[in-house]
């Protein structure tokens, strides 16, 4: 045997930690701790308002050393392809920033091990307490 590989590790991470609909990464493993997903608005005004905020959380959580992956795909991309394929990736934290979302100065966050998704205040979100 030449002991325990990187492959091995995540071949059996795989096995272990997964769901009908992708990995399920702990995050003492995961490649990322947070989804960043941002959802596009049909209003000018609120596009803007959601890229600005979203790039604000993406700059502030890199900033306190939390390795995020940063879903900022055009409009051509819907919704549910965005949230599908967080999913399979599988990343501990999934962040969703939104019309809906910024309506209530929020941010949607959700477990990428549970189905319940909670409204969190940007300012708690970019200060890193998640």
């Amino acid at each position: 045997c030449y002991g325990i590989g990187l492959g091995r590790l995540m071949g059996t991470i795989a096995e272990v930690l997964h769901d009908d609909k992708g990995l399920i990464w702990s995050k003492e493993v995961a490649p990322f701790t947070v989804h960043l997903v941002s959802l596009h608005s049909k209003d000018i005004e609120e596009n803007n308002k959601i890229k600005l905020t979203a790039e604000k959380v993406y700059k502030e959580l890199r900033e306190n050393k939390i390795e995020v992956l940063f879903d900022d795909r055009d409009e051509e991309t819907s919704i549910g392809e965005k949230f599908n394929d967080a999913d399979l990736i599988g990343c501990p934290i999934r962040l969703v920033v939104s019309e809906r979302s910024l309506n209530n100065d929020s941010i949607e966050v959700k477990n990428r091990d549970s189905e319940d998704k909670e409204m969190v205040k940007v300012k708690k979100v970019v200060s890193g307490n998640l």
